[in-house]
C-alpha cells in the first residue's frame, strides 16, 4: 500500500494503539496531539464538531412557519455563522493545503491543532481569498 507522504504514521501512531479514525488526517503533529490525549475527550462530541453543521444539515428541513419568523431565523443563522465549529475541505484530502479550520473550531479544541502551523497557514489562505481575517493561534 502507498501512502501520500501527508499520511505516514507518526512513530507514535506506531507504537500506540488508537483510534483509526485519527489516522486521516494529513497533519503528524494533529494525529499525534489527538493520540496522546485520546481518553480524555469525547470522540463523538470532536467529530460532530470536526464535521461542523454537515450532520445538522443532513437530518431535517426546517419547520415551515410564517414569514416573520424565517426572518428572524435568518438573522440569528447569520450569528450562529460566527460559532460553527468544523473543518472545509476544499480539495484531495491528503493535500494539505486543501484544509481549513473555522475559528468555532480552533477555540473549541485548540489543543488538538497545537503546533500544526502547516493548518493554521493552509487556513489563512483560504480566508484570504474570501477578503477575511487571518486566523492566530
Amino acid at each position: 500500500l502507498c501512502l501520500p507522504e501527508s499520511l505516514a504514521p507518526t512513530r507514535l501512531q506506531l507504537s500506540c494503539p488508537h483510534s483509526n479514525w485519527i489516522d486521516v488526517f494529513p497533519f503528524p503533529q494533529m494525529r499525534d496531539n489527538l493520540i496522546r490525549w485520546e481518553n480524555y475527550f469525547s470522540h463523538a462530541e470532536f467529530l460532530t464538531d470536526l464535521l461542523g453543521n454537515l450532520i445538522s444539515c443532513m437530518t431535517a428541513p426546517p419547520p415551515r412557519t410564517s414569514r416573520g419568523s424565517r426572518l428572524l431565523r435568518a438573522r440569528a443563522g447569520r450569528n450562529a455563522a460566527l460559532d460553527r465549529r468544523g473543518f472545509i475541505l476544499w480539495g484531495e484530502p491528503f493535500h494539505k493545503d486543501s484544509w481549513e479550520v473555522t475559528p468555532g473550531f480552533l477555540r473549541k479544541w485548540s489543543w488538538a491543532v497545537e503546533g500544526c502551523g502547516e493548518l493554521i497557514e493552509s487556513t489563512n489562505r483560504w480566508r484570504t481569498a474570501r477578503g477575511e481575517t487571518p486566523l492566530r493561534m
